[in-house]
C-alpha cells in the first residue's frame, strides 16, 4: 500500500494509525478545534469521508487544523501530504512514470533515484538567499511542498496536483474604521487565550520550557507570559560572547523574571571545532533538505544543553512574531505613494537576496521568478503590493531559512514550539491596516500598554517619501549603479563590507572570527578553514555548494572571483 512512501529513518517523530484501508502518518504537535490532538481517532475522523476531488472541501477540513505538523493520509486509491503553515517538517517528492514518489528526506529520493542534474537557477538563489524559492530544489526533478500547500495523488490515474489551503496575505482593505483601544483588548484576549493552553500542554505532558532569550519584544514576550499564566519551571538561554549587548539583554530580563538563565560561550576555537566535527555534518545532511542552508547559530547551545540537562525539555521559541506583526515591511515600499510591481521586485531582491551583489544576468533571472510567483496578484494597489511583500516573505524566508532553525532541536531529539505561529495569531495580524503594522507600530504600542514594566512606551511610526526625497532616492540608486560597473566595487559597499557584513549577521556576539579587513584580498587571507565559515553568509552557501560538487561554471565570473582566493579543499 506505501510504495509510494520513503519515511526517513533519519528523522524521527512519525506516528502512524491504520484502520481498514486507511493508513495515517503524522508528526509534530496537531490543534483540532481548538484543542491540542489527544488521539488519532480525532484525526481519522476528520479525514475519513474526505473527497479528493473536491478542493473547498480539502481546505474546510485543514482550515479546522493549528498547530506545527505534518500528515499523509493515505488509502487504497489515494494519498495526501499535507504541510502546516510553516512547512515545519518539509516533505519531497519525485514524480516518474507512473508513480510518485514521497519522503521527509530530501537526500533518499536523490539517492534512490540517481538525481544527479542541478538546478542552476536554483543554485544562484541558494547562493544569494540561503534557500531555493518555489517548489523547486537544488536537483531538478526533486521537489518540496511550501507552506500551507497540500499534495494529492491519484494511484489509478497516476495524476498529482499541489494546493494551496493557506495564504499568509494580509489585509488590503484599510477602510475598515478600527479603534485602537478594541483591537488591544482583543489582542489581550488572544494572548491570554493562547498560553494559557500552552499552559495546559506543559502540565499535561510534564514539559520544563526553555526559551531562547535574547533581548528582542519576541522571547521576552514568552518569558513574560509563561510567569504571568502560572509557569514557574522555565528556563532561559541564550549563547555568544558575555559583553554583547543581547547577552547582557538577555540575562538581565531573565533576572527580572525570576527565570534560571543559561549562557552558553562561543568561541572561534568552538566554532572551529564543531565545524569539523563529523557530528555536524550529520546535522547538515538532516538540516539542508537539499534546499535551504543549514541554520547553525545556536547549533552549539543546543549540543551543550543535550549533554547537561536531562529534564523533558519544550524549547518555546519566539519565532517570527516581529514578522507577522509587520517587522519586514521595507520602508523603500512603504513610503511610495504609489509603488509599482517593478519597486516590489526590487524590494524582495534587497531584502532576501543580499548575500552578494547581484549581477545583470542573474537579476533578470531572479526577477522572471518573483514576478512568475506572485503572478495572483491582482493589481498594483498600495496594499497589494505591501502584502505581495509579506506573502513572498512568509512563503520563502519564514518558512525556509528562518523555521530551518527548528531543525537543530529536532536533531537533538528536543521537542519545541512556537506560540506565535498559531493561526489565531497569523489571523490577528493579517486584518491590522497596513499603518499599523509598519514597524511593528501596534505590536510595539499594545504591549507597552498591556506589560508596562517589560516595555517601553515608543514612537508610531508614519512616513511617505516627499518629491525632494524621491528625487534623492532615484539620484542615488543610478549613481550606485554607475560605480557598481568598476570591477570588484560591489565589495566596498554594505552587503560586502566584511566588517559591516559581520557586525549586522552577529559575529561579534557568536564569537567566530576577527573580520576587521579592508578589502576583498585581506579578507580571503584571513578566511581559512580554521574560522567560522558558517558566519558569512555568502562564502558559506558557497562552501556548501562547492564542497557538494556543484558545478559553478554557469555563473558570472565576478562571482567565480572569490573561488580563486579561498582555498577550499
Amino acid at each position: 500500500m506505501n510504495n509510494n512512501l520513503i519515511i526517513s529513518e533519519l528523522k524521527s517523530g512519525w506516528k502512524s494509525f491504520k484502520k481498514k484501508n486507511i493508513c495515517l502518518r503524522w508528526t509534530g504537535k496537531i490543534i483540532i478545534n481548538n484543542k491540542f490532538m489527544d488521539s488519532p481517532i480525532e484525526l481519522y475522523d476528520l479525514f475519513e469521508k474526505i473527497n479528493f476531488d473536491d478542493d473547498i472541501a480539502i481546505k474546510k477540513i485543514l482550515e479546522r487544523l493549528d498547530g506545527f505538523f505534518t500528515i499523509i493520509y493515505e488509502t487504497e486509491n489515494n494519498i495526501i501530504a499535507i504541510n502546516d503553515r510553516l512547512r515545519s517538517y518539509p516533505i519531497y517528492f519525485y514524480h516518474k512514470a507512473n508513480q510518485l514518489f514521497i519522503s521527509d528526506n530530501a537526500y533518499l529520493i536523490k539517492e534512490k533515484f540517481n538525481l544527479n542534474i542541478q538546478n542552476n537557477n536554483g543554485s544562484v538563489e541558494f547562493l544569494l538567499s540561503g534557500y531555493v524559492t518555489g517548489n523547486e530544489t537544488l536537483y531538478k526533478d526533486l521537489l518540496q511542498l511550501l507552506p500551507g500547500q497540500y499534495l494529492s495523488y491519484d494511484k489509478k490515474l497516476h495524476r498529482f496536483k499541489i494546493k494551496e489551503y493557506f495564504k499568509y496575505y494580509p489585509n488590503t482593505n484599510n477602510n475598515l474604521e478600527l479603534s485602537l483601544e478594541n483591537k488591544v483588548k482583543e489582542y489581550k484576549e488572544l494572548i491570554y487565550s493562547s498560553f494559557e493552553r500552552l499552559k495546559d500542554y506543559i502540565i499535561k505532558n510534564k514539559y520544563q520550557p526553555i526559551i531562547p532569550l535574547s533581548g528582542g519584544r519576541d522571547s521576552r514576550l514568552m518569558a513574560v507570559m509563561l510567569k504571568e499564566v502560572g509557569i514557574e519551571n522555565s528556563i532561559a538561554f541564550t549563547y555568544g560572547t558575555k559583553e554583547h549587548k543581547e547577552v547582557i539583554k538577555s540575562k538581565e530580563i531573565a533576572g527580572e523574571l525570576g527565570v534560571d538563565w543559561f549562557f552558553c560561550s562561543y568561541t572561534k576555537e568552538k566554532w572551529h571545532k564543531e565545524y569539523n566535527n563529523s557530528i555536524v555534518k550529520k546535522y547538515f545532511n538532516y538540516a539542508d533538505g537539499l534546499s535551504v542552508r543549514p541554520h547553525v547559530l545556536d547549533y552549539i547551545a543546543v549540543k551543550e544543553l543535550f549533554s547537561k540537562k536531562k529534564e523533558k525539555l519544550l524549547f518555546l521559541s519566539g519565532h517570527s512574531l516581529d514578522f507577522i506583526a509587520g517587522s519586514h515591511i521595507p520602508a523603500s515600499l512603504f513610503m511610495l505613494n504609489k509603488p509599482s510591481k517593478n519597486n516590489l521586485y526590487e524590494a524582495i531582491l534587497a531584502k532576501h537576496f543580499s548575500f552578494h551583489y547581484i549581477y545583470k544576468k542573474e537579476r533578470a533571472m531572479l526577477i522572471e521568478r518573483i514576478s512568475s510567483s506572485l503572478d495572483f496578484l491582482p493589481q498594483a494597489t498600495f496594499d497589494e503590493i505591501i502584502s505581495a511583500f509579506e506573502y513572498w516573505d512568509w512563503r520563502e524566508r519564514q518558512g525556509k531559512f528562518i523555521l530551518n532553525a527548528l531543525n537543530v532541536y529536532d536533531f537533538f531529539n528536543f521537542d519545541w514550539y512556537l506560540p506565535f505561529w498559531e493561526r489565531q495569531w497569523m489571523n490577528f495580524f493579517m486584518q491590522l491596516p497596513c499603518e499599523w503594522r509598519y514597524k511593528q507600530n501596534f505590536q510595539r504600542y499594545a504591549l507597552h500598554k498591556l506589560f508596562p514594566n517589560y516595555f517601553e512606551k515608543e514612537e508610531w511610526f508614519c512616513e511617505k517619501e516627499t518629491k525632494k526625497e524621491e528625487i534623492k532616492r532615484k539620484f542615488k540608486r543610478n549613481l550606485k549603479k554607475i560605480i557598481l560597473k568598476i570591477p570588484l566595487s560591489s565589495y566596498y559597499f554594505r552587503r560586502n563590507n566584511y566588517a559591516g557584513v559581520a557586525s549586522n549577521y552577529g559575529v561579534e556576539r557568536y564569537g567566530a572570527f576577527d573580520v576587521n579587513v579592508n578589502s576583498l584580498e585581506e579578507f580571503a587571507k584571513k578566511y581559512t578553514a580554521e574560522t567560522d565559515i558558517s558566519r558569512i553568509f555568502y562564502f558559506f552557501t558557497l562552501h556548501y555548494l562547492l564542497k557538494n560538487n556543484f558545478n559553478l561554471n554557469f555563473l558570472d565570473s565576478k562571482y567565480k572571483k572569490i573561488m580563486e582566493l579561498i582555498n577550499y579543499e
